[in-house]
Protein backbone atom coordinates (compact mmCIF):
# COMPACT_ATOMS: atom_id res chain seq x y z
CA UNK A 1 0.00 0.00 0.00
CA UNK A 2 1.27 3.49 -0.91
CA UNK A 3 2.26 5.57 2.09
CA UNK A 4 1.24 9.29 2.20
CA UNK A 5 3.13 11.88 4.17
CA UNK A 6 1.45 14.90 5.83
CA UNK A 7 1.84 17.24 2.84
CA UNK A 8 0.42 14.59 0.48
CA UNK A 9 -2.67 14.28 2.68
CA UNK A 10 -3.17 18.04 2.70
CA UNK A 11 -3.16 18.12 -1.11
CA UNK A 12 -5.70 15.28 -1.34
CA UNK A 13 -8.04 16.88 1.20
CA UNK A 14 -7.83 20.24 -0.60
CA UNK A 15 -8.76 18.64 -3.94
CA UNK A 16 -11.84 17.03 -2.43
CA UNK A 17 -12.95 19.74 0.01
CA UNK A 18 -12.99 22.80 -2.26
CA UNK A 19 -15.42 21.36 -4.87
CA UNK A 20 -17.67 19.99 -2.13
CA UNK A 21 -17.68 23.35 -0.33
CA UNK A 22 -18.55 25.12 -3.59
CA UNK A 23 -21.51 22.79 -4.18
CA UNK A 24 -22.70 23.46 -0.63
CA UNK A 25 -22.52 27.25 -1.08
CA UNK A 26 -24.40 27.16 -4.40
CA UNK A 27 -27.11 24.94 -2.95
CA UNK A 28 -27.47 27.14 0.14
CA UNK A 29 -27.80 30.34 -1.89
CA UNK A 30 -30.65 28.86 -3.91
CA UNK A 31 -32.75 28.77 -0.77
CA UNK A 32 -32.30 32.45 0.16
CA UNK A 33 -34.92 35.04 -0.63
CA UNK A 34 -34.89 38.77 0.12
CA UNK A 35 -31.13 39.28 0.15
CA UNK A 36 -30.27 36.98 -2.77
CA UNK A 37 -28.37 38.23 -5.81
CA UNK A 38 -30.43 36.49 -8.46
CA UNK A 39 -28.79 35.70 -11.78
CA UNK A 40 -29.82 37.89 -14.70
CA UNK A 41 -30.13 34.73 -16.80
CA UNK A 42 -33.14 33.71 -14.72
CA UNK A 43 -35.23 36.58 -16.14
CA UNK A 44 -36.29 36.46 -19.76
CA UNK A 45 -36.47 39.70 -21.76
CA UNK A 46 -39.82 41.29 -22.57
CA UNK A 47 -40.31 41.76 -26.33
CA UNK A 48 -40.17 45.45 -27.30
CA UNK A 49 -42.29 45.03 -30.43
CA UNK A 50 -46.02 45.64 -29.89
CA UNK A 51 -47.99 44.32 -32.87
CA UNK A 52 -51.24 46.06 -31.87
CA UNK A 53 -52.85 47.87 -28.96
CA UNK A 54 -54.53 45.47 -26.55
CA UNK A 55 -58.13 46.69 -25.97
CA UNK A 56 -57.75 45.79 -22.27
CA UNK A 57 -55.19 48.62 -21.88
CA UNK A 58 -57.41 51.42 -23.19
CA UNK A 59 -58.90 53.73 -20.55
CA UNK A 60 -62.58 54.39 -21.24
CA UNK A 61 -63.89 55.13 -17.72
CA UNK A 62 -62.02 57.94 -15.99
CA UNK A 63 -62.56 60.80 -13.53
CA UNK A 64 -60.74 64.06 -14.20
CA UNK A 65 -59.95 65.63 -10.82
CA UNK A 66 -59.42 69.11 -12.26
CA UNK A 67 -58.36 71.01 -15.38
CA UNK A 68 -55.27 72.34 -13.64
CA UNK A 69 -52.00 71.63 -15.44
CA UNK A 70 -50.21 68.69 -13.82
CA UNK A 71 -47.84 65.88 -14.68
CA UNK A 72 -46.96 62.71 -12.74
CA UNK A 73 -50.28 62.54 -10.90
CA UNK A 74 -50.04 60.82 -7.51
CA UNK A 75 -53.02 59.91 -5.31
CA UNK A 76 -53.07 57.89 -2.09
CA UNK A 77 -55.48 57.04 0.70
CA UNK A 78 -54.24 57.41 4.28
CA UNK A 79 -56.53 55.40 6.52
CA UNK A 80 -55.09 56.93 9.70
CA UNK A 81 -56.66 60.32 8.93
CA UNK A 82 -59.37 59.22 6.48
CA UNK A 83 -58.26 61.44 3.58
CA UNK A 84 -57.19 60.93 -0.01
CA UNK A 85 -54.23 63.09 -1.01
CA UNK A 86 -53.22 64.41 -4.43
CA UNK A 87 -49.92 65.86 -5.59
CA UNK A 88 -47.89 65.99 -8.79
CA UNK A 89 -45.50 68.06 -10.88
CA UNK A 90 -46.89 71.57 -11.30
CA UNK A 91 -45.94 74.71 -13.18
CA UNK A 92 -46.28 78.35 -12.23
CA UNK A 93 -48.71 80.68 -14.04
CA UNK A 94 -47.63 81.96 -17.45
CA UNK A 95 -45.08 79.19 -17.92
CA UNK A 96 -45.58 76.59 -20.63
CA UNK A 97 -44.32 73.65 -18.59
CA UNK A 98 -42.18 72.65 -15.64
CA UNK A 99 -38.95 71.55 -17.25
CA UNK A 100 -36.77 74.38 -16.00
CA UNK A 101 -38.58 76.18 -13.22
CA UNK A 102 -41.42 75.87 -10.72
CA UNK A 103 -42.06 77.14 -7.22
CA UNK A 104 -42.40 73.97 -5.10
CA UNK A 105 -44.85 71.33 -3.96
CA UNK A 106 -48.63 71.59 -3.78
CA UNK A 107 -51.04 69.28 -1.97
CA UNK A 108 -54.78 68.62 -2.13
CA UNK A 109 -57.02 66.32 -0.10
CA UNK A 110 -60.49 64.80 -0.34
CA UNK A 111 -62.85 62.64 1.67
CA UNK A 112 -64.55 61.05 -1.35
CA UNK A 113 -62.26 61.39 -4.44
CA UNK A 114 -64.74 63.94 -5.83
CA UNK A 115 -64.44 67.22 -3.94
CA UNK A 116 -60.84 68.30 -3.43
CA UNK A 117 -59.58 71.00 -1.08
CA UNK A 118 -56.25 72.69 -1.64
CA UNK A 119 -53.71 72.74 1.18
CA UNK A 120 -51.66 75.14 -0.91
CA UNK A 121 -47.95 75.43 -1.55
CA UNK A 122 -46.74 73.26 1.32
CA UNK A 123 -43.02 73.40 0.41
CA UNK A 124 -41.47 76.25 -1.56
CA UNK A 125 -38.02 77.13 -2.77
CA UNK A 126 -38.31 80.65 -1.34
CA UNK A 127 -39.32 79.66 2.21
CA UNK A 128 -38.25 76.08 2.80
CA UNK A 129 -35.43 74.98 0.50
CA UNK A 130 -31.79 74.64 1.58
CA UNK A 131 -29.37 72.90 -0.79
CA UNK A 132 -32.19 72.65 -3.35
CA UNK A 133 -32.05 76.43 -3.94
CA UNK A 134 -29.09 76.27 -6.27
CA UNK A 135 -29.84 77.17 -9.88
CA UNK A 136 -28.20 74.94 -12.48
CA UNK A 137 -26.98 76.02 -15.94
CA UNK A 138 -29.40 75.62 -18.81
CA UNK A 139 -28.84 72.64 -21.11
CA UNK A 140 -26.76 73.32 -24.20
CA UNK A 141 -28.68 75.21 -26.84
CA UNK A 142 -31.34 76.50 -24.43
CA UNK A 143 -31.76 80.18 -23.64
CA UNK A 144 -34.32 82.56 -22.23
CA UNK A 145 -35.72 83.97 -19.01
CA UNK A 146 -36.82 80.70 -17.45
CA UNK A 147 -36.84 81.57 -13.77
CA UNK A 148 -38.61 84.21 -11.74
CA UNK A 149 -35.57 85.02 -9.62
CA UNK A 150 -32.29 84.64 -11.43
CA UNK A 151 -33.00 85.38 -15.07
CA UNK A 152 -31.41 82.34 -16.66
CA UNK A 153 -31.17 79.04 -14.86
CA UNK A 154 -33.12 75.93 -14.00
CA UNK A 155 -34.48 74.79 -10.66
CA UNK A 156 -37.62 72.68 -10.36
CA UNK A 157 -39.02 69.79 -8.34
CA UNK A 158 -40.59 66.93 -10.23
CA UNK A 159 -42.76 63.92 -9.54
CA UNK A 160 -43.58 64.30 -5.82
CA UNK A 161 -45.30 61.57 -3.82
CA UNK A 162 -47.00 61.93 -0.44
CA UNK A 163 -46.68 59.23 2.24
CA UNK A 164 -47.63 58.53 5.85
CA UNK A 165 -44.94 56.45 7.55
CA UNK A 166 -44.99 55.52 11.25
CA UNK A 167 -46.98 58.57 12.31
CA UNK A 168 -45.23 61.13 10.10
CA UNK A 169 -46.05 62.74 6.76
CA UNK A 170 -43.38 62.64 4.05
CA UNK A 171 -42.81 63.81 0.50
CA UNK A 172 -40.43 62.12 -1.87
CA UNK A 173 -39.45 64.18 -4.89
CA UNK A 174 -36.54 65.04 -7.18
CA UNK A 175 -34.60 67.95 -8.65
CA UNK A 176 -34.25 68.56 -12.38
CA UNK A 177 -30.47 68.71 -12.30
CA UNK A 178 -29.56 67.34 -15.72
CA UNK A 179 -26.05 68.44 -16.56
CA UNK A 180 -23.99 65.35 -17.30
CA UNK A 181 -23.60 63.12 -20.34
CA UNK A 182 -23.52 60.23 -17.89
CA UNK A 183 -27.20 59.72 -17.04
CA UNK A 184 -26.31 58.11 -13.73
CA UNK A 185 -25.20 61.55 -12.51
CA UNK A 186 -28.36 63.39 -13.60
CA UNK A 187 -31.05 64.55 -11.19
CA UNK A 188 -31.25 64.30 -7.39
CA UNK A 189 -33.84 62.43 -5.29
CA UNK A 190 -34.62 63.46 -1.73
CA UNK A 191 -36.98 63.22 1.22
CA UNK A 192 -39.04 65.84 3.07
CA UNK A 193 -40.74 65.44 6.46
CA UNK A 194 -43.53 67.47 8.05
CA UNK A 195 -42.09 69.40 10.98
CA UNK A 196 -45.53 69.98 12.51
CA UNK A 197 -46.84 66.44 12.12
CA UNK A 198 -49.60 67.85 9.89
CA UNK A 199 -50.04 67.23 6.16
CA UNK A 200 -49.84 70.96 5.41
CA UNK A 201 -46.33 71.13 6.90
CA UNK A 202 -44.04 73.03 7.08
CA UNK A 203 -41.63 70.50 5.56
CA UNK A 204 -37.95 70.11 6.24
CA UNK A 205 -35.23 67.94 4.72
CA UNK A 206 -34.42 65.57 7.63
CA UNK A 207 -31.28 64.29 5.92
CA UNK A 208 -29.99 67.60 4.60
CA UNK A 209 -28.76 66.31 1.26
CA UNK A 210 -29.84 64.23 -1.73
CA UNK A 211 -30.31 60.53 -1.10
CA UNK A 212 -29.09 59.59 -4.57
CA UNK A 213 -28.72 60.72 -8.17
CA UNK A 214 -31.42 60.31 -10.86
CA UNK A 215 -35.15 61.12 -10.62
CA UNK A 216 -38.67 59.85 -9.75
CA UNK A 217 -38.55 58.73 -6.13
CA UNK A 218 -41.07 56.74 -4.09
CA UNK A 219 -41.51 55.05 -0.71
CA UNK A 220 -42.93 51.62 0.04
CA UNK A 221 -43.64 50.20 3.51
CA UNK A 222 -43.92 46.42 3.64
CA UNK A 223 -46.19 44.40 5.92
CA UNK A 224 -43.39 43.96 8.47
CA UNK A 225 -42.90 47.73 8.74
CA UNK A 226 -39.70 47.87 6.67
CA UNK A 227 -39.54 51.00 4.50
CA UNK A 228 -37.88 51.04 1.08
CA UNK A 229 -36.84 54.00 -1.04
CA UNK A 230 -37.46 53.36 -4.77
CA UNK A 231 -36.48 55.56 -7.70
CA UNK A 232 -35.81 55.93 -11.43
CA UNK A 233 -36.45 52.56 -13.14
CA UNK A 234 -36.29 50.26 -10.12
CA UNK A 235 -33.37 51.33 -7.98
CA UNK A 236 -34.04 50.43 -4.35
CA UNK A 237 -32.59 50.71 -0.85
CA UNK A 238 -33.96 49.83 2.57
CA UNK A 239 -34.37 52.88 4.84
CA UNK A 240 -33.08 53.15 8.40
CA UNK A 241 -35.76 52.80 11.07
CA UNK A 242 -35.58 56.53 11.86
CA UNK A 243 -35.74 57.44 8.14
CA UNK A 244 -32.37 59.22 8.39
CA UNK A 245 -30.87 57.53 5.34
CA UNK A 246 -30.26 54.21 3.64
CA UNK A 247 -29.72 51.13 5.78
CA UNK A 248 -28.04 49.29 2.89
CA UNK A 249 -26.22 49.95 -0.35
CA UNK A 250 -28.64 50.81 -3.16
CA UNK A 251 -29.20 48.16 -5.81
CA UNK A 252 -31.30 47.58 -8.90
CA UNK A 253 -34.22 45.22 -8.54
CA UNK A 254 -33.85 42.22 -10.79
CA UNK A 255 -36.38 42.70 -13.55
CA UNK A 256 -37.23 41.65 -17.07
CA UNK A 257 -35.99 44.25 -19.52
CA UNK A 258 -37.36 45.08 -22.94
CA UNK A 259 -35.31 43.54 -25.74
CA UNK A 260 -34.51 46.96 -27.23
CA UNK A 261 -33.62 48.42 -23.79
CA UNK A 262 -35.65 51.67 -23.89
CA UNK A 263 -35.47 54.41 -21.26
CA UNK A 264 -37.65 53.55 -18.24
CA UNK A 265 -38.68 55.87 -15.40
CA UNK A 266 -41.36 56.52 -12.78
CA UNK A 267 -40.73 53.43 -10.62
CA UNK A 268 -43.39 52.73 -7.98
CA UNK A 269 -43.85 49.55 -5.92
CA UNK A 270 -46.99 48.35 -4.20
CA UNK A 271 -48.23 45.02 -2.87
CA UNK A 272 -51.41 42.99 -3.30
CA UNK A 273 -52.03 39.50 -1.92
CA UNK A 274 -48.33 38.83 -1.21
CA UNK A 275 -47.29 39.90 -4.71
CA UNK A 276 -45.09 42.92 -5.37
CA UNK A 277 -46.03 45.12 -8.32
CA UNK A 278 -43.39 47.23 -10.03
CA UNK A 279 -45.11 50.10 -11.85
CA UNK A 280 -43.07 51.95 -14.48
CA UNK A 281 -43.43 54.40 -17.36
CA UNK A 282 -42.26 53.66 -20.91
CA UNK A 283 -42.80 55.23 -24.33
CA UNK A 284 -44.30 53.40 -27.26
CA UNK A 285 -42.21 54.65 -30.19
CA UNK A 286 -42.62 54.29 -33.93
CA UNK A 287 -39.67 53.40 -36.15
CA UNK A 288 -39.32 54.73 -39.71
CA UNK A 289 -40.55 51.35 -41.00
CA UNK A 290 -43.84 51.83 -39.13
CA UNK A 291 -43.21 49.26 -36.41
CA UNK A 292 -44.26 50.31 -32.93
CA UNK A 293 -43.04 49.15 -29.57
CA UNK A 294 -41.10 50.02 -26.48
CA UNK A 295 -38.03 50.98 -28.47
CA UNK A 296 -35.02 53.06 -27.47
CA UNK A 297 -35.39 55.30 -30.54
CA UNK A 298 -38.26 56.49 -32.70
CA UNK A 299 -41.19 58.89 -32.73
CA UNK A 300 -43.00 59.05 -29.38
CA UNK A 301 -46.53 57.69 -29.68
CA UNK A 302 -47.93 56.93 -26.21
CA UNK A 303 -46.55 57.17 -22.68
CA UNK A 304 -47.75 53.96 -21.04
CA UNK A 305 -48.01 52.35 -17.62
CA UNK A 306 -46.15 49.03 -17.67
CA UNK A 307 -46.16 46.52 -14.81
CA UNK A 308 -44.27 43.44 -13.67
CA UNK A 309 -44.86 41.13 -10.71
CA UNK A 310 -42.61 39.37 -8.18
CA UNK A 311 -42.77 37.27 -5.03
CA UNK A 312 -39.88 39.27 -3.58
CA UNK A 313 -39.41 43.03 -3.39
CA UNK A 314 -35.90 42.76 -4.83
CA UNK A 315 -37.10 40.55 -7.68
CA UNK A 316 -36.96 38.77 -9.95
CA UNK A 317 -39.90 40.58 -11.57
CA UNK A 318 -41.45 38.73 -14.48
CA UNK A 319 -42.08 39.94 -17.99
CA UNK A 320 -43.58 43.41 -18.24
CA UNK A 321 -47.12 43.88 -19.49
CA UNK A 322 -48.84 47.07 -20.60
CA UNK A 323 -51.42 47.90 -17.96
CA UNK A 324 -52.80 51.19 -19.32
CA UNK A 325 -52.16 53.18 -22.47
CA UNK A 326 -51.35 56.90 -21.95
CA UNK A 327 -51.07 56.40 -18.16
CA UNK A 328 -47.28 56.57 -17.89
CA UNK A 329 -45.71 57.81 -14.65
CA UNK A 330 -48.56 56.98 -12.36
CA UNK A 331 -49.37 54.98 -9.26
CA UNK A 332 -52.13 52.60 -8.26
CA UNK A 333 -53.92 52.71 -4.91
CA UNK A 334 -56.70 51.06 -2.94
CA UNK A 335 -59.59 53.21 -1.72
CA UNK A 336 -61.35 52.95 1.64
CA UNK A 337 -63.89 50.49 0.21
CA UNK A 338 -61.30 48.09 -1.21
CA UNK A 339 -61.54 49.28 -4.82
CA UNK A 340 -58.36 49.87 -6.80
CA UNK A 341 -57.58 52.93 -8.92
CA UNK A 342 -54.85 54.11 -11.24
CA UNK A 343 -53.73 57.69 -11.78
CA UNK A 344 -52.80 59.41 -15.05
CA UNK A 345 -52.14 62.84 -16.50
CA UNK A 346 -51.97 62.37 -20.27
CA UNK A 347 -48.53 63.26 -21.60
CA UNK A 348 -48.67 66.29 -23.94
CA UNK A 349 -45.69 64.92 -25.87
CA UNK A 350 -47.64 61.92 -27.13
CA UNK A 351 -47.91 61.37 -30.88
CA UNK A 352 -51.52 60.33 -30.34
CA UNK A 353 -53.58 62.80 -28.32
CA UNK A 354 -54.37 61.18 -24.95
CA UNK A 355 -57.84 61.16 -23.38
CA UNK A 356 -56.82 63.91 -20.96
CA UNK A 357 -54.08 66.44 -21.55
CA UNK A 358 -51.79 67.18 -18.56
CA UNK A 359 -54.66 67.04 -16.06
CA UNK A 360 -54.80 65.04 -12.79
CA UNK A 361 -57.07 62.06 -13.45
CA UNK A 362 -57.96 58.71 -11.89
CA UNK A 363 -59.47 55.60 -13.45
CA UNK A 364 -60.90 52.40 -11.86
CA UNK A 365 -58.94 49.16 -12.12
CA UNK A 366 -59.97 45.55 -12.45
CA UNK A 367 -57.89 42.44 -11.84
CA UNK A 368 -57.54 39.29 -13.88
CA UNK A 369 -57.30 35.78 -12.43
CA UNK A 370 -53.55 35.76 -12.98
CA UNK A 371 -53.11 38.94 -10.91
CA UNK A 372 -52.78 41.55 -13.66
CA UNK A 373 -54.47 44.97 -13.51
CA UNK A 374 -56.14 46.84 -16.35
CA UNK A 375 -58.55 49.79 -16.72
CA UNK A 376 -62.04 48.75 -15.70
CA UNK A 377 -64.54 48.62 -18.56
Amino acid sequence: MKQYNYNDLKRVIKKIAIPLFSVFIISSCKGQSSQSNFSETNVSATPSLQKKVDPKTIITDYHRISYDWMRDTYVTYIKEDGYYYLTGTTRIPHKAACWDYNDGLYLWRSKDLKKWDSLGLVWSFKKDATWQNEFRPLPKGRSGDLSEEKGVGRRAVWAPEFHYINGDYYFTTCMNWHEYLDKEKNGRVFLLKSKSGKPEGPYIDPIGKPLANRIDSSLFQDDDGTVYFVWQDGKIAKMKDDMSGFAEEPRDVLQSKYSDNPYIEGAFITKKEDKYYLIQAAWIKEKPNGKRGYFSKGKKISYDCVVSISDNIYGPYGQKFTSAQHAGHNNIFEDKDGNWWGTMFGNPRSGITPTVYANPTIYPLEWTEDGKCFPKK
